[in-house]
């Protein structure tokens, strides 16, 4: 912004100075100069105005340049709901309540978890789902689920693209410890009757962009990296029966979903999509 109006000022000084020198021109060209030099510093006038014009469009275009010359992808901001000091003083924070945290790993936890869900909401997997989530969000979900098996419909979330995971907020409780995280994503969202296929609402070949706020909770006493109980070594997946070695985060390698290795880690209890945040 400070270099735009840097160059407005010196375009506004230009076109003052040329303003003056025409004048000057003029003056001396009718006074002293006669007919013969007014013609003279006419042309040379007429030439400076052309030049200033030519450095007037090409410094407006090059100010505001055309959308048709933007890149067809442009990343979507959520409008800076976390700055960087405040994301500092959530971390800050978090650390506080668990030494061990670590951001990038949480992000990477949040992110697997969102697509997974979406992905076990869309097949409804409730024994996928329950992995992730606490009891009354399951429930929740649950009886959505239920309302579309009622009516034949099928809620097909599709091609989900995670754009941003940001932290919004951290919250220490009695029991438990809260963090939330705002995520941005696009994917194919929309419903449809089991059996015939036909699309109710939504559209299967547009994607839309979607932004969530994700709360997770986890009991006080519990650390980052210090979950796993290391007698258990393998456990079997919930979406398709495949042994999964544990760790951390561990992940089918047969279906490619990840599978928490504790019930005690992380778990979501709320999910809900933010207008225009």
């Amino acid at each position: 912004m400070k270099q735009k109006m840097a160059f407005i000022i010196v375009l506004v000084g230009v076109l003052m100075g040329t303003f003056a020198m025409t004048s000057s021109a003029i003056a001396t060209s009718e006074n002293e100069q006669g007919i013969i030099n007014f013609i003279k510093s006419d042309f040379y006038i007429c030439l400076a105005v052309v030049g200033v014009a030519i450095f007037l469009i090409i410094f407006l275009k090059a100010l505001f340049p055309s959308k048709n010359n933007l890149p067809d992808f442009m990343p979507e901001r959520h409008g800076n709901l976390v700055q960087d000091a405040e994301e500092y003083e959530l971390i800050h924070q978090m650390t506080r309540l668990d030494k061990n945290f670590d951001k990038e790993s949480f992000i990477t936890f949040a992110k697997k978890l969102f697509i997974n869900l979406e992905k076990a909401w869309s097949e409804k997997k409730l024994s996928v789902m329950k992995m992730y989530e606490d009891e009354n969000l399951l429930e929740e979900h649950t009886k959505q689920i239920q309302y579309f098996d009622n009516h034949g419909q099928v809620n097909v979330i599709d091609m989900i693209v995670v754009r941003t995971v940001d932290l919004y907020s951290v919250k220490e409780g009695k029991d438990k410890n809260e963090v939330s995280v705002l995520l941005t994503c696009s994917m194919i969202d929309y419903i449809k009757e089991e059996n015939t296929e036909k699309v109710i609402s939504g559209n299967r070949e547009e994607r839309v962009n979607k932004t969530y706020l994700m709360t997770f909770t986890r009991p006080r006493e519990i650390l980052s990296n210090n979950q796993v109980d290391t007698q258990l070594t393998v456990i079997k997946c919930p979406n398709c029966g495949e042994m999964v070695k544990l760790s951390t985060i561990s992940e089918c390698t047969q279906c490619g979903i990840f599978v928490r290795a504790d019930k005690n880690d992380w778990i979501l209890s709320d999910i809900k999509p933010v207008e225009n945040p």
